[in-house]
């Protein structure tokens, strides 16, 4: 389940046409494996500021019974072991797709290696995923 302000920050027209991960997350929800929700919960109040997306997939998974929060910002994640909102980071999704068949290991180890070029993680975290991407196979 996504809130539409996240839709619109990964998966607009103008990045699909840049970024073939936008292009992947806009089929995935044309063929509904990504579903489209509004959080109801609207005067929440954050323990530190973030941006709308954040705000608004946060809000959902603490109104959706066993959600788990994917985010890949800082303050996201604080805040949702703040409010002990269950998180998932794209490294631990892409040793997941792999261990459950989803992607071959060597489209997840380019994966995992393509986020070590972007420079979001640190070594320790993606060589933990590349370790465990090796210990499936």
């Amino acid at each position: 389940m996504c809130p539409p302000s996240v839709v619109k920050e990964v998966a607009s027209a103008s990045l699909q046409k840049k970024y073939p991960d936008a292009l992947t997350i806009a089929k995935a929800l044309d063929n509904g494996a990504i579903k489209v929700r509004s959080p109801s919960l609207k005067e929440f109040k954050f323990p530190l500021s973030l941006h709308r997306g954040e705000k608004d997939a946060l809000r959902l998974a603490l109104e959706t019974k066993d959600s788990i929060l994917a985010t890949d910002d800082g303050r996201a994640i604080k805040a949702a072991r703040f409010l002990k909102v269950p998180f998932i980071i794209t490294p631990r999704i892409v040793t997941e797709l792999f261990r459950l068949g989803k992607i071959s290991f060597s489209v997840a180890k380019a994966s995992i290696e393509k986020l070590g070029v972007i420079g979001r993680y640190s070594p320790e975290i993606l060589a933990e995923a590349l370790l465990s991407l090796k210990g499936e196979t």
